[in-house]
């Protein structure tokens, strides 16, 4: 758990403004949505297990959890289409462009962990764990390389 802080806050450090150049408020904003992303895609990943987790072992019922995975499933979708907006408008160019689509494709993981799990919650069949964890691997392998953790 301390190299995971430890780590978020090295992401955040990089991507603070508080290094000693003068910074527009542009980028300001941009390194905000940089730092936010990278705690929102931990904390959605954590989040999809959790309910998962709780799902098999009894401890949410299938209304429950179904509930909270479609919550989920809807934030990571505006958030898609969020990014989405920001790529189509010409503002965002070169680097941060790059880690816009990179974004967008660990919340498409995301989304397909998702969609796992709702299939699983709904249909419970033994394909649908395993598209739960092809997206679940997929969405960590890019989340923790962004953010510089040990796969």
């Amino acid at each position: 758990m301390k190299k995971i802080l430890m780590m978020l806050s090295i992401f955040f450090i990089l991507f603070s403004s508080s290094n000693a150049q003068k910074i527009t408020k542009e980028e300001m904003l941009l390194e905000a949505v940089g730092a936010f992303s990278g705690q929102n895609m931990y904390l959605t990943y954590l989040s999809l297990g959790n309910i998962a987790d709780s799902y098999a072992s009894g401890v949410y019922n299938n209304e429950f959890a179904l509930q909270l995975t479609d919550e989920l499933s809807e934030m990571i979708a505006m958030t898609i289409q969020k990014y989405d907006e920001m790529l189509s408008s010409k503002l965002i160019f070169g680097d941060d462009y790059n880690a816009l689509m990179k974004f967008v494709d660990v919340y498409s993981a995301l989304k397909e962990q998702s969609g796992g799990l709702r299939a699983m919650i709904v249909e419970n069949k033994e394909d649908n764990i395993g598209k739960f964890e092809r997206g679940r691997q997929k969405a960590w392998k890019q989340i923790s390389e962004m953010l510089g953790l040990e796969n």
